[in-house]
């Protein structure tokens, strides 16, 4: 997990599947949904310099907001601003 909710505690870096740490930092990330493809600006994520592989944490809830940007045919849409969308 990448943030605990009752402590505020991030973990800055996790084991990629490579077998290299991958270091926690926010940017953008591209997410396709058939065809579509979908910006989620700004999500907390683990990136893997090595093998160049982009880690998420499974409880961000990351379905929610692509499905709201799916239906509402956009683009792309900021992790930060989440709370207007869903």
């Amino acid at each position: 997990m990448i943030l605990a909710p009752e402590k505020n505690d991030y973990r800055v870096k996790t084991t990629c599947s490579c077998g290299s740490t991958a270091k926690r930092r926010e940017g953008n990330s591209e997410f396709f949904i058939g065809p579509r493809k979908i910006i989620i600006k700004n999500i907390p994520h683990f990136y893997c310099s090595y093998c160049d592989k982009e880690i998420f944490d499974s409880t961000l809830g990351t379905e929610d907001l692509l499905m709201y940007a799916f239906k509402n045919n956009m683009n792309e849409v900021d992790w930060n601003e989440k709370s207007l969308y869903i």
